[in-house]
């Protein structure tokens, strides 16, 4: 009986590991995502800012067009990482999901277990009882 429950204790262990490292790998990735979510927000503000202050000499050199290409660059970047991340994200939220449900699926089928070892030990006592009256009854 304890190797099972040292069995049962190492498997349980074992997913819960399992668990954390899927919900650090999805926090990472969330935290990744926001970070990009936040260069897209400040790019954004800047060149709002920008095209608001822009002044004549600079249209005149063209140099608001440079800035908005950069600006429209950087943009498609971010998007595009963003977007990886994203699918990322994805995974590794099916890879949360799946974990989550061993651990909770193992849990559940110990706790059945753990209920029913009472009765197992109480069918084993008696089958203990009955074979000394049988010997009893034979030797007797």
């Amino acid at each position: 009986m304890s190797d099972t429950r040292c069995a049962h204790e190492g498997v349980s262990k074992i997913l819960e590991l399992e668990l954390e490292t899927a919900r650090s790998a999805f926090a990472a990735i969330n935290a990744a995502v926001a970070g990009v979510e936040r260069q897209l927000t400040e790019l954004t503000e800047t060149a709002q800012t920008g095209a608001q202050s822009g002044g004549t000499a600079y249209t005149a050199l063209g140099a608001d067009l440079v800035w908005r290409r950069w600006v429209e660059g950087r943009r498609s970047i971010l998007l595009q990482e963003l977007a990886g991340l994203m699918a990322q994200r994805e995974g590794a939220r099916e890879a949360l999901r799946h974990a989550n449900g061993r651990a909770n699926s193992f849990e559940a089928v110990a706790g059945v277990e753990k209920a029913k070892a009472p009765q197992k030990r109480a069918r084993s006592e008696q089958r203990r009882v009955d074979l000394a009256l049988i010997a009893r009854s034979v030797s007797g």
